[in-house]
């Protein structure tokens, strides 16, 4: 692109100076427009050295203010300070398209280094220089969250917990509590554990008689199926599937279920599987965790021996999570385990009882205290029996289902 030149001070001769690649053009013109004088300089990097070299700023320096033309004298005049006239437009060419590249590449008004101080940033407002520093607050934290995430993902660090910086007064002397009183609890677990193996280890092993080990593994994977189906509950011959294994149908069938549920599905369900054959018992019992005793379990599993079972009998659970442990723990017990089968009846069951392998009563001394794992043969979910559930009774499936998800995902 031409830059267009004028020598005023000499009053006789203007002109254009272009640049490509590293060879810059000039071209001088009278004021009538006659062209006077062309010329070629090229930049120190070529190899021709034929030509007169331009003494250049490093980038990293301020530019000085434009050169000022002093009058143009000739060759046999002395000249001016060394420089040829063409030199000068040459020199002054430069400086222009050098200003121009510094304006377009630098933060300074003049091509000046930028200031170190943020807020001294050409002529940001008050109200602008505020948003700047929130945005660089917004920043710092997003590279810290993205940092600890990197972590996590490369399995360094797994911490939760609120970083102290964002925690008041108050919150950060409870945190400390806490953590004092945890080393404190933990020195005095570690110091009786150290102390009890170490009062075993001195009397263990030390007698003369020698023993031969083996090894053996009884028993098999257990799977347990889980149906999804909707209607089945309230008429068990709509089924599509087996729900009774075959090998059980001369075997006598209890299912249990408690008060509430027995009122709205219990004769429909009962009825279900004695029209398709079957000869089955209904155990009723107490709604809530009154059915969660040791008492309550040795009556049913005395009643239930008195009716009569054999290996390939099956217990049926028709309610939410208490029934679900009863007629579980009781199935895992009697002649060392039977045939178990849930339909839960509640969001929390469907989720969380009926599923988790997790069967037990309550002991005078704490919740589940007393039970086993045992696997039922299957889980079949009925969703229509959600409908009749009370509404206070959906949140606690709800909060099971969200911690189940965020367990897994972490």
């Amino acid at each position: 692109m031409g830059i267009p030149v004028v020598v005023s001070n000499a009053g006789f001769f203007a002109g254009t100076v272009s640049t490509r690649g590293g060879t810059t053009s000039l071209k001088l013109v009278n004021t009538g427009k006659t062209a006077l004088y062309h010329h070629k300089i090229t930049s120190p990097s070529n190899e021709s050295t034929n030509e007169p070299s331009i003494k250049r700023n490093k980038s990293l320096d301020k530019l000085a203010p434009a050169l000022d033309f002093l009058p143009i004298e000739t060759e046999s005049e002395g000249g001016v300070k060394g420089y040829t006239s063409e030199e000068l437009v040459a020199l002054e060419a430069y400086r222009a398209q050098y200003a121009n590249y510094r304006l377009r590449e630098s933060d300074g008004a003049h091509g000046e280094r930028p200031s170190a101080n943020p807020h001294v940033r050409g002529s940001l407002h008050e109200h602008e220089a505020k948003e700047l520093d929130q945005l660089r607050h917004e920043l710092a934290l997003a590279e810290a969250r993205i940092a600890t995430l990197e972590k996590m993902e490369q399995g360094e660090a797994k911490n939760f917990n609120t970083p102290d910086c964002d925690l008041s007064e108050s919150q950060l002397l409870g945190r400390q509590m806490c953590r004092e009183e945890t080393q404190r609890r933990a020195a005095l677990r570690l110091a009786r554990v150290t102390s009890a193996q170490s009062d075993v280890a001195s009397k263990v092993g030390r007698g003369s008689v020698e023993g031969s080990s083996y090894n053996f593994t009884t028993g098999k994977p257990v799977k347990t199926e889980v149906i999804v189906a909707r209607g089945v509950v309230s008429s068990p011959m709509l089924a599509s599937f087996e729900i009774i294994p075959m090998a059980s149908a001369s075997s006598p069938l209890f299912v249990f279920t408690d008060e509430t549920v027995n009122g709205l599905y219990g004769d429909a369900f009962v009825q279900g599987f004695e029209d398709m054959g079957y000869v089955i018992h209904k155990i009723v019992l107490p709604d809530g965790e009154d059915a969660k005793t040791l008492e309550v379990y040795a009556k049913l599993a005395d009643h239930v021996l008195s009716i009569g079972i054999d290996k390939s009998t099956v217990l049926i659970s028709l309610g939410g999570g208490a029934v679900a442990n009863v007629c579980g723990f009781i199935a895992s017990t009697l002649h060392r385990g039977i045939g178990l089968i849930h339909f839960p009846t509640t969001l929390l069951a469907q989720c969380d009882a009926s599923i988790s392998h997790k069967q037990a009563v309550n002991a005078p001394h704490g919740k589940n205290l007393v039970g086993s794992y045992y696997a039922p043969i299957r889980i079949i979910v009925d969703t229509d029996v959600l409908q009749t559930l009370e509404d206070w009774l959906l949140p606690d499936g709800m909060g099971e289902i969200v911690k189940h998800a965020l367990c897994q995902d972490v």
